[in-house]
């Protein structure tokens, strides 16, 4: 007596010779079809639900011929003091060479250059201190945002005046492994 444990014997070929189709490619061409189904129907709600786009304002001043132009506002560029500083937050010495300019306002150029002479030490501590204590993905920023923001802020308490200084302009920022 055969062992009807076993698998179970192939079913015999269809009689007129031709291959069977699977139950499984049934399967597959019909969730394909819903899969399809349903992902029109939600890029149509999401195209008939979706918000119009608001118009924004522009800042431009045209010339004579009509092109657009920057505003009218020029602001002067001061440097303000090299700095170099060693960092060491993580695990390993880093040299940073850096130069800061600042942008301001054309009638407060006069005033900021003064500032920055009467108070080069102080400026140079401040920026020094702050290179000395920033955490490293701050100095590797692609555009430094966090670390003008910073300066900025210096700025403003060395010169005890928030409006003085509009931007913080960094011209060179050079990281070096520092071999000491």
């Amino acid at each position: 007596m055969p062992d009807e444990s076993k698998s179970p014997a192939a079913p015999p070929p269809p009689a007129d010779g031709a291959p069977r189709k699977s139950g499984k490619l049934k399967i597959i061409i019909v969730i394909a079809a819903l899969m399809v189904v349903e992902g029109g129907v939600i890029f149509a709600i999401a195209h008939f639900l979706r918000p119009e786009p608001a118009a924004a304002m522009a800042a431009e001043t045209h010339t004579a011929e009509g092109e657009a132009s920057m505003p009218a506002i020029d602001y002067a560029e001061i440097d303000i003091v090299p700095v170099d500083a060693v960092n060491t937050r993580d695990g390993r010495a880093y040299l940073y060479h850096v130069e800061i300019s600042a942008l301001v306002r054309p009638m407060h150029k006069d005033t900021c250059k003064a500032l920055i002479d009467a108070r080069k030490s102080t400026i140079r501590d401040r920026l020094d201190t702050l290179l000395r204590n920033a955490d490293p993905k701050y100095l590797n920023e692609p555009g430094l945002e966090t670390l003008r923001r910073q300066i900025k802020f210096e700025m403003d308490k060395v010169f005890k005046d928030e409006k003085l200084v509009d931007e913080i302009l960094i011209t060179k920022f050079l990281k070096s492994r520092a071999n000491l």
